[in-house]
């Protein structure tokens, strides 16, 4: 799980400080008040350490090119206030599921990572790159603007290991630390970060806020995705993919499918009784999505927009592995105020059967609410949900952390937060008495 966020000098963030995350965060917030920008941070760090390119130090993705998750412009695009003589940084912190062995006496059981960004005569360069854990504190700094030039420190309690430098390669993508460098390092296995951090990419997901509009009828291979991309294709396909190694004995008979799982959500939701994938070919290579609702049965693209918004959600939540970190944007839209309470139960079963992290920006007050109603019912602790409110004041946006209570009181609630619901009501009130003034006097 990621423990805790900070970005600086990314987009209209100056710096957010340091971010506590939960097993679910929540970012609440106007439009273009930095909100994404937080999620995307993340995203551009496993959209570059998947990258092809091993020596592209930060890939900002490109229009029409299918599998990125930001698609950014340029450095001067995406650096605070566009002024290229800043640099960006980001810093994660996360515990790890299974503790690392970085040495013979030396285990790992969570790791911050820090990386910095310049523009170095018209490319984009790491200039920063620190690791660390308890006990050992790994950095790798560029020490000459003009020629890639890095000095590394390793500092570890009782031992002295002098600083060294090396003219090299740089870091391999973001995050790597290069092998020339981890072999010098006695009794360390330096190259442990570069492949928690890798496992760490590999456990986050994503489903943006425009999903696919559902298909009359899906075409199966057999073969089961990666994962579900950000327009939710690949949904289907999961949950087939999931009932054949069910079939075959490859999942515990007694615990409920994923198709009854979803068929179980879309009933909280009341969004349909029955839901299943029927083969349409005697080769079974063709499915139909249907669902049954008061008593009449549909094919998925025949019902409400709201179901297919609402699938990969759910199945998402469920296909990923356990310790999954889900980052959704505005996971409501679409959806009915009472089906987007609903999708906090989802959230809060997920995060606590399953342990996946679940991060998501969102404008739904219904869904705060139930959140916050969860808590005072002690169905969820505060510790367990972080909620923030952000906020944007002279192109620059500001983080604040909303304080809750046992009872699920915001104590800190800021002004007009889902906008000024009395003062709506007083106006209307105030436009009722002068129109039967107006009606009186004639």
């Amino acid at each position: 799980m990621i423990e805790h966020l900070r970005i600086q000098n990314f987009k209209s963030w100056r710096d957010t400080k340091d971010i506590r995350l939960a097993p679910i965060t929540a970012f609440f917030g106007s439009n273009s008040s930095g909100k994404t920008s937080l999620l995307q941070s993340i995203l551009a760090l496993k959209q570059t350490a998947a990258s092809f390119d091993r020596k592209r130090a930060f890939d900002f993705g490109e229009e029409g090119r299918e599998q990125d998750l930001v698609v950014f412009g340029s450095f001067q695009d995406v650096v605070h206030r566009h002024e290229p003589e800043r640099s960006i940084g980001i810093e994660l912190n996360w515990s790890l599921p299974v503790p690392a062995q970085m040495g013979e006496d030396l285990h790992a059981h969570d790791i911050t990572y820090q990386v910095e960004w310049r523009a170095v005569q018209g490319e984009v360069v790491v200039s920063d790159l620190q690791y660390r854990t308890a006990g050992l504190e790994f950095d790798l700094k560029r020490t000459d603007p003009n020629l890639p030039l890095y000095e590394w420190s390793l500092n570890r309690p009782g031992h002295d290991i002098p600083k060294q430098s090396a003219s090299s390669s740089p870091p391999d993508s973001c995050y790597g630390i290069p092998r020339e460098f981890a072999r010098t390092a006695v009794d360390i296995d330096l190259l442990e970060f570069n492949h928690q951090f890798e496992l760490l990419m590999d456990r986050i997901a994503y489903l943006g806020p425009l999903r696919e509009y559902p298909h009359r009828s899906y075409t199966w291979t057999g073969a089961a995705p990666k994962t579900i991309d950000p327009r939710g294709r690949g949904a289907i396909e999961a949950l087939l993919a999931v009932q054949r190694q069910r079939t075959n004995g490859k999942a515990q008979a007694a615990m409920p499918s994923m198709i009854e799982r979803v068929a179980y959500w879309l009933r909280r939701f009341e969004l349909a009784d029955q839901f299943q994938l029927t083969p349409i070919d005697t080769e079974q290579r063709n499915y139909e999505a249907r669902l049954q609702a008061h008593g009449s049965e549909a094919n998925l693209s025949d019902v409400g927009f709201g179901v297919s918004q609402v699938l990969p959600i759910i199945v998402l939540l469920h296909f990923v592995p356990e310790d999954s970190i889900v980052i959704l944007e505005q996971p409501e839209i679409h959806l009915h105020p009472r089906v987007q309470m609903d999708l906090a139960d989802l959230f809060i079963e997920v995060a606590q059967t399953r342990h996946v992290q679940i991060i998501f920006e969102s404008h739904s007050e219904h869904l705060l609410r139930r959140l916050q109603r969860r808590i005072a019912e002690e169905s969820v602790t505060p510790d367990q949900a972080a909620l923030y409110f952000c906020a944007l004041e002279r192109g620059e946006s500001h983080l604040s952390h909303l304080k809750l209570d046992e009872f699920g009181n915001i104590t800190n609630w800021p002004p007009d937060f889902f906008g000024d619901d009395f003062g709506e009501i007083a106006a209307m009130n105030e436009a009722a008495l002068a129109r039967r003034a107006k009606q009186g006097s004639a």
